[in-house]
């Protein structure tokens, strides 16, 4: 058992516990076996072993650090990092490209993907917040990409946008059911950095790099990471659309070639001339909350995966709920664009430390808005079962519900769905 947890555990401690186990053990047989050879009644020469029996144990400790230093590939996961590949599938959804159809699979994994540990930590059991990878601004009718895809220069530290005070720290390590490259952080994400990545002969410092889209990659590969992320608080100010490339600023009202006419009509029947940016995403929220329903099963890829999902099917996993929201935002001059990543993260405690831990099943979709003034910073995603996004701003209160019962939490900072 102590061998197992050894093997497996990401923990240095328990290599050293192994250790410590197989010398008391030596020593235990070895005893065992002089007091077998002992006459009955007669006492055990414990003395007079010990001196032969600690010299032998110690030849065996030095001869196994011996062989561990020459052939680390053979043996490091024993005391090394958790780099194991574990079973199943790894994969997190992350890729250049998110594409509309097919059937999800995804939030059926339950495999545990990230653990993190938050200063300061809300100190709530299912953390009520949004962990995002990447943003997609062209939809071309199929698929979600970007509209700038350069590579910035790698560095062992990035920052994505200013940082301001108290700010949220986290230690983030991403466990190798996560399969990806790409660092996630809490919405909304400052600085990342002091990357390692783990692998099968032991860990290195890795560089970063800033993709098109707000992605941040490993510039190495590694079975599983861990590094460090800097949000900002709750509440406070995002992006502004001012400071956005021109192309991404045009990217976010572009519209697919072909969209059905029907997008735009219902979107401005819903919205009942309404203009007001933050007004508009929450009627629509309530709309599409109210109308359609969230599944996995889908019957695969169709000419107008939008259009099916919103006058044929009306049933749609979050892809499709957070698209239709996007483009029909987009249809009334409204600035969207679409983003991926995680949502909640449970609490696991223990004697001394506390984290979070994410699971394949909170991986998300949802629309972030862009706007240059105060009222609106990002779309977030709905709770749980629900992809439906939510709308932000910092000066309200925050809503999420789910579709199985429509629950509602509050929390300090905004969004509406």
């Amino acid at each position: 058992m102590v061998a197992g947890g050894a093997a497996l555990s990401g923990e240095l401690v328990y290599g050293l516990f192994l250790i410590v186990f197989g010398v008391l053990a030596s020593i235990a047989l070895a005893l065992g076996v002089v007091e077998s050879a002992v006459p009955e009644g007669e006492p055990v020469p414990v003395r007079a072993v010990m001196g032969p029996l600690a010299m032998g144990v110690g030849f065996a400790v030095v001869g196994a650090v011996a062989f561990f230093i020459l052939f680390p590939r053979l043996n490091w996961n024993m005391i090394g990092p958790g780099a194991s590949p574990g079973l199943g599938v790894a994969t997190a959804g992350f890729s250049n490209t998110v594409r509309l159809g097919g059937a999800g699979t995804i939030k059926g994994n339950p495999r545990i993907v990230l653990r993190a540990t938050l200063t300061p930590d809300p100190e709530k059991e299912t953390l009520d917040a949004y962990w995002v990878g990447r943003t997609y601004d062209v939809f071309d009718g199929m698929e979600w990409s970007n509209a700038r895809a350069t590579s910035h220069g790698s560095e062992f530290m990035t920052t994505l946008r200013p940082g301001q005070e108290n700010l949220v720290h986290q230690h983030v390590e991403l466990m190798p059911a996560y399969g990806a490259r790409t660092l996630v952080a809490l919405e909304t994400p400052s600085r990342l950095g002091n990357a390692v990545a783990n692998t099968q002969v032991g860990s290195r410092r890795t560089q970063i790099h800033e993709l098109g889209g707000g992605e941040v990659r490993f510039r190495d590969s590694g079975i599983s990471y861990s590094y460090e992320a800097y949000s900002l608080p709750p509440g406070a100010s995002g992006d502004d659309v001012q400071d956005l490339p021109p192309e991404e600023q045009d990217a976010l009202l572009s519209l697919p070639e072909g969209l059905d006419v029907r997008v735009g009509q219902t979107a401005a029947r819903v919205l009942n001339g309404e203009r007001d940016p933050l007004a508009a995403a929450r009627k629509l929220s309530a709309w599409l909350q109210r109308e359609y329903s969230y599944t996995l099963e889908l019957s695969g890829d169709v000419p107008d995966p939008v259009a099916d999902f919103l006058f044929q099917r009306k049933q749609g996993h979050c892809e499709h709920f957070a698209t239709a929201l996007t483009l029909m935002l987009r249809t009334q001059g409204m600035r969207a664009r679409l983003a991926t990543g995680f949502f909640g993260g449970e609490r696991v405690t223990g004697a001394t430390w506390s984290a979070r831990v994410m699971r394949m099943p909170g991986r998300t979709c949802w629309c972030r808005g862009a706007a240059s003034s105060p009222w609106t910073r990002r779309r977030r995603p709905t709770a749980r079962a629900s992809p439906l996004a939510c709308w932000s701003s910092s000066s309200t209160s925050m809503k999420s519900w789910s579709r199985s019962g429509v629950t509602s939490s509050w929390t300090t900072t905004s969004a509406i769905s």
